[in-house]
């Protein structure tokens, strides 16, 4: 494996890790708005359930008696507690403005109107039993303090159905923010992998063409090495060579002068 391609090995490798982490934030994004859109789901259904109480809770909608009724129960149960809450605080509830006075004030400090009178009823069953009793219709009274309660029971729902929407909503932008940091984490450490494996190869790199250019000097030198004695075996092959070929030339000159002289000497008898 050469360097360029270990370089784009861990390029792919980086690349590679960038769309995955992408992805999972596209697919935690969508997945926020699918649980948006539920949460709309979900208060919508509030929503028409308490429309239909509303409609049907004096005669029930077929098919849904149980529910309606248990509606009730627990708006009663609710007005209940609350008058025994006035109870231990000692107040009862204006009929006119709905506010909390004193059981002993005779009128409302908040509008002025004049308070019912309580008187104690006393018979076999209910002694010692103090009732509150208006003037004027007492009937009508206990039908608007139901009605108040149950608008009461109502924003106490509606209140609690806010600030769990607040808590949802906290948790998800924590969630969010969360995420991101993961994301912003994982592309600093894909960057730096990729930094790292990049210093890397360039170092090796670096490092195999200091080790090429030594040997390179090093083939030279003994390249230049084996020239240079070529050349002085070649010389001294040719020095050798040029004395043979003198001391051949002066023995053939020698024979021919000892041919020459008996020669001349057979000329001249």
């Amino acid at each position: 494996m050469n360097f360029e391609e270990l370089g784009r090995k861990v390029r792919k490798f980086s690349r590679d890790t960038m769309e995955e982490v992408q992805k999972m934030n596209e697919v935690r994004q969508l997945n926020g708005r699918i649980n948006e859109e539920q949460k709309k789901i979900q208060s919508l259904y509030a929503e028409i359930g308490k429309k239909l109480y509303e409609q049907y809770k004096e005669e029930a909608l077929a098919g849904f008696e149980a529910e309606i009724h248990a509606i009730s129960d627990k708006f009663i149960r609710i007005a209940e507690l609350k008058e025994q809450i006035r109870n231990v605080k000692g107040v009862v509830l204006c009929p006119c403005c709905n506010m909390e006075v004193s059981a002993t004030e005779r009128f409302c400090s908040n509008c002025g109107n004049k308070m019912p009178e309580v008187f104690e009823i006393v018979d076999e069953e209910e002694a010692a039993k103090a009732v509150t009793v208006e003037s004027t219709d007492v009937t009508q009274t206990v039908e608007e303090t139901a009605e108040d309660t149950a608008e009461e029971a109502a924003e106490a729902v509606e209140a609690v159905k806010e600030k769990t929407e607040e808590a949802v909503e906290a948790v998800k932008e924590k969630t969010e923010a969360a995420a991101e940091a993961v994301e912003e984490k994982a592309e600093t450490v894909a960057e730096a992998v990729e930094e790292t494996a990049e210093d890397a190869v360039e170092a090796v790199k670096e490092k195999a063409e200091d080790i090429a250019e030594a040997v390179t000097e090093k083939a030279e030198d003994i390249a230049e090495a084996v020239t240079e004695k070529a050349e002085e075996a070649a010389e001294a092959v040719k020095e050798k060579t040029e004395a043979a070929a003198e001391a051949v030339e002066e023995k053939a000159e020698t024979v021919a002068e000892a041919v020459a002289e008996p020669a001349e000497d057979a000329t001249e008898k």
